[in-house]
C-alpha cells in the first residue's frame, strides 16, 4: 500500500526474527556464532561480540551486510549491519532483521529514518500497548509506512547520519580513554 510517497515496510523488506537462546550449549569467546545483542544496536557497534556454540539450520537468520536491526521491546533503535566479524552472526530474539529487497530504499537510509524523530514516533504508535513490557509486533513493522525520497537524496542523509554516529562513538571512546587515564593518575595520589 502506498501513502503520499510513503509504502508500506512489508513492500520493501523482509522482516525475520532473531535467534532464541533456548538450544545455546555455550556463551564465551570461542564459539562458532558471534551473537549480536541489543546493546549492540544501541552503540551501532559490532566490533566486539561474545560468541555461542550452535548448530546452524535453514530456520535461523545469519546476519548480512546492510541488514538493519531493530530492537524490538522497550526503546527502538535500529543500526545497519556494517564491518561484521568473518564468521557467522546471529541476532538476539530481542532485534527484528529488516532485509531491504527493494531498489527504492537504501538501507542505511532506513536506518536513518527510523532512528529520527519521525520514526521513532511511528514506531511508538505501533508499539504494544497492552504489555507492561513495551514491544513491537512483527505485523506491526511490516505496516509501517516508509518515506521513500530519491534514491540519491536517501544516500546523503544516510551518509550524513553515519557521519554524525561516527563522531558520537569516537568522543565516546575518547572520554572513556579520559576517564581511564585520570582513574591511572588517581591511583598514583
Amino acid at each position: 500500500m502506498e501513502h503520499k510517497n510513503k509504502i508500506y515496510l512489508s513492500k520493501l523488506a523482509d522482516i525475520y526474527s532473531g535467534y532464541s537462546l533456548r538450544d545455546v550449549s555455550k556463551v564465551g569467546s570461542a564459539g562458532n556464532i558471534y551473537w549480536v545483542q541489543p546493546q549492540n544496536v544501541w552503540t551501532q557497534d559490532f566490533t566486539v561480540l561474545p560468541r555461542l556454540n550452535i548448530k546452524l539450520s535453514k530456520s535461523i537468520t545469519i546476519l548480512q551486510e546492510q541488514d538493519i536491526l531493530l530492537t524490538n521491546r522497550v526503546h527502538f533503535k535500529a543500526a545497519t549491519c556494517a564491518n561484521l566479524p568473518a564468521k557467522p552472526c546471529l541476532a538476539s530474539s530481542a532485534i527484528w532483521i529488516i532485509r531491504v529487497k527493494s531498489s527504492k530504499l537504501y538501507a542505511p537510509f532506513l536506518t536513518f529514518w527510523l532512528n529520527s524523530s519521525a520514526g521513532q514516533r511511528a514506531l511508538q504508535e505501533r508499539r504494544n500497548a497492552f504489555s507492561t513490557l513495551k514491544s513491537l509486533k512483527k505485523e506491526d513493522l511490516a505496516t509501517l509506512a516508509i518515506p521513500l525520497p530519491p534514491i540519491g537524496q536517501q544516500k546523503q542523509l544516510a551518509n550524513l547520519y553515519t557521519c554524525c554516529i561516527t563522531q558520537h562513538n569516537l568522543q565516546t571512546k575518547k572520554f572513556n580513554l579520559q576517564l581511564k587515564l585520570l582513574d591511572a593518575l588517581s591511583t598514583h595520589l
